[in-house]
């Protein structure tokens, strides 16, 4: 999946697979990215002001935007993602 320079602006992409898209330099401005697969996915150069990412899953070979913090925008790295086995996690404040 290639959106590179491309606008995905207020784009619905809850629980979306985006594995390995090439998204960098979009316009994905107020994009909801909620519960999405994000691993290996290019999002370089992105515009991501205003994008929800709350629960998407990214792992170590995905590639934001300079001085985008994923943890803080809600997304979880793979390897902390919960399983069906997993304890329900306590909301951090």
């Amino acid at each position: 999946m290639h959106f590179g320079e491309g606008s995905l602006i207020t784009a619905f992409m809850l629980r979306t697979v985006l594995r390995g898209a090439i998204l960098t330099n979009c316009r994905a401005i107020g994009c909801q990215f909620d519960g999405a697969d994000l691993r290996s996915t290019n999002l370089e150069g992105a515009d991501l002001s205003g994008a929800s990412f709350i629960e998407a899953i990214y792992n170590s070979d995905r590639v934001w935007p300079s001085g985008f913090d994923p943890v803080a925008a809600g997304s979880l790295l793979e390897a902390d993602r919960p399983t069906p086995d997993s304890p329900p996690q306590t909301p951090r404040g």
